[in-house]
């Protein structure tokens, strides 16, 4: 990173995992900026992000973009405590989001 300038970058988004604490130091320190991490599928698009003004918690995937309505639930379906591990859920009733994905062909 150190033969590269960035003087002209003013915001830094990325997806796909959560990145490891060390990338997000490593990256402050070369370039000044904070990495936004967000998560989403072809499917989705995003659904949830660390949004700009946001404070970046390491690890943590942000807040829910509107207009989702996004959970994690257990097998059943039911709300999981804060802290608990579950499945991301996407609410479609009463209203299916306009960017989620109907079928495939």
């Amino acid at each position: 990173l150190s033969s590269y300038k960035f003087t002209s970058l003013k915001h830094c988004v990325t997806g796909g995992e959560a990145l490891n604490p060390e990338v997000f130091a490593k990256w402050k320190i070369q370039t000044g900026l904070d990495i936004h991490e967000g998560y989403g599928q072809t499917e989705t698009v995003t659904i949830c992000a660390n949004m700009k003004g946001m404070k970046i918690k390491p690890g943590s995937l942000g807040k829910a973009v509107p207009p989702y309505d996004v959970q994690i639930v257990d097998d059943q379906g039911a709300v999981v405590p804060l802290g608990k591990e579950g499945t991301i859920a996407i609410r479609v009733r009463p209203t299916r989001p306009f960017c989620l994905f109907s079928e495939y062909l």
